[in-house]
């Protein structure tokens, strides 16, 4: 750890895997950099994305031009310790060296809460709480009692409504009490700019569990419903008092 490799993209689409060993609940940064600052002749490194110990993708883990220029780099927090895979590519058809480095930068922070319907995350009728999205590809669940036959409106708010730190807010979807996501509910730009707005009518009574995360930056939201609304605003990067 802390160390780098190079690497050659020979031709348009090729693709190198390099193996690196990970702990759980600590932080990582990826930097996948060549011509933009002079680590090797590759105009347009990609950053393929993380891969896990049996060859799966981890969702949220590419990166094109995250880096210096057109470099590419990753923060990603491990969930598991172990053997992990980073694929180096390109963009388009470039081809060219490059260097590929991995470097622990600090512990995780704490998730505040989990994509599962274990959530403890609980918004009463007429309440509210507050979230964090801490790092990229976080999500979080809250319970949330509906009625069938009410239609509610849920609204995903940051940056773009001065609601927040979100650059990007991407509402996930509505899961049944099953943890089984609702066909449809998930939503991208569907509010004002780049917030998220989903309406839907709910087809069962009891519990569901609306998840959100952020395509593009860090923040916090606070969650509010109301008899016949349900509305997500963002508070800041960093958490919220309850509203």
């Amino acid at each position: 750890m802390g160390g780098a490799t190079t690497g050659t993209i020979e031709i348009a689409g090729d693709r190198d895997w390099f193996a690196v060993t990970l702990v759980a609940g600590e932080r990582y940064q990826i930097d996948l950099e060549g011509a933009p600052t002079s680590s090797g002749t590759l105009g347009d490194p990609f950053l393929r994305g993380l891969y896990d110990a049996t060859g799966t993708l981890l969702p949220g883990t590419a990166d094109d031009d995250g880096g210096v220029g057109l470099n590419s780099r990753l923060e990603y927090a491990a969930t598991v310790s172990g053997t992990h895979y980073i694929s180096a590519g390109a963009f388009g058809d470039h081809t060219g060296t490059y260097k590929l480095a991995v470097s622990a930068i600090s512990a995780a922070p704490a998730d505040d809460y989990p994509d599962t319907t274990a959530t403890s995350g609980v918004v009463p009728v007429g309440g509210a709480t507050t979230g964090t999205i801490e790092i990229a590809g976080d999500r979080d669940w809250f319970a949330v009692t509906l009625v069938a036959g009410e239609r509610y409106q849920i609204d995903l708010e940051g940056a773009p409504t001065g609601s927040g730190t979100l650059g990007d807010p991407f509402l996930r979807g509505l899961y049944d009490a099953t943890g089984t996501l609702l066909p449809g509910t998930a939503d991208d730009d569907g509010g004002t700019d780049l917030n998220s707005r989903l309406e839907y009518t709910a087809a069962t009574s009891g519990t569901h569990y609306p998840t959100w995360t952020v395509v593009e930056g860090l923040g916090s939201v606070v969650f509010r419903q109301g008899a016949d609304l349900i509305e997500y605003v963002g508070r800041g990067l960093g958490g919220g008092a309850m509203a």
